[in-house]
């Protein structure tokens, strides 16, 4: 798996591209939570 900047495992393994992370947020902001 990839790794962070700082060395340190990622949580879960997972790896989002900063693009991602802003669909994703958007995407749970649109969901009301």
């Amino acid at each position: 798996r990839d790794w962070a900047p700082d060395g340190e495992k990622m949580g879960k393994g997972i790896t989002l591209s900063e693009e991602e992370l802003r669909n994703l947020r958007d995407l749970l902001n649109d969901m009301d939570l």
